[in-house]
């Protein structure tokens, strides 16, 4: 709630405080149990069950065969049955979650950075967002390691068996031959260079 608005509810002797008493429904499409006030006679929990309820798919049916040259079409992605207008009869998919998963590229198409990122991703999920060495798991310090350089095994670097959560102190370890500084510059952490120093000085 704005400061200032807050502030004029509070001179008028309105409790800020208050919280109106809800009630539990369950959906009429989906069973999902929600809250609800009692004034409110909604029937189901979220705007997308709302849109997709029985008596809301059949009123857009006879609106769309109503009108002039209207159509029933077939989603290319889900294969649901939906009717559209003349204006609208190009129309391929019946929602904008079915337009989403229908433009998403195959596995062989996708670019390097795209595979890159997922592939870092899986491996973090797989050892739960913890440092493999010393079970460090702050998210803003871990990355993901190759096991094998990426020079030598070009093959393997989108393998899930070839990576490993590491750590910045302990990747810094694994690659003694690349200088701190370009370590920490993708992390922008350049001021903790000195704590960086001494635990590396120490582990060795």
């Amino acid at each position: 709630m704005p400061k200032g608005q807050r502030e004029h509810l509070l001179r008028v002797g309105f409790n800020t405080r208050f919280k109106p008493h809800k009630i539990k429904r369950n959906c009429d499409l989906c069973g999902k149990e929600y809250e609800r006030i009692p004034s409110d006679i909604g029937k189901y929990c979220s705007y997308k069950c709302s849109n997709n309820a029985p008596e809301r798919v059949e009123i857009r049916k006879m609106a769309a065969l109503n009108t002039k040259n209207g159509k029933e079409l077939k989603c290319l992605q889900c294969g649901t049955i939906f009717y559209v207008p003349k204006c609208r009869q190009l129309q391929k998919y019946c929602s904008d979650e079915c337009r989403t998963l229908a433009s998403r590229k195959p596995e062989e198409l996708k670019t390097n950075k795209v595979r890159l990122k997922e592939w870092r991703l899986n491996i973090l999920k797989r050892d739960n967002y913890q440092c493999v060495e010393c079970r460090c798991n702050r998210k803003r310090l871990l990355e993901v390691h190759h096991i094998k350089s990426q020079k030598e095994y070009p093959r393997l670097i989108y393998d899930l068996e070839n990576g490993q959560t590491l750590c910045v102190y302990c990747h810094i370890k694994k690659h003694k031959n690349l200088s701190i500084k370009f370590m920490l510059s993708s992390l922008h952490l350049n001021g903790l260079r000195k704590p960086y120093l001494k635990l590396i000085k120490e582990g060795d």
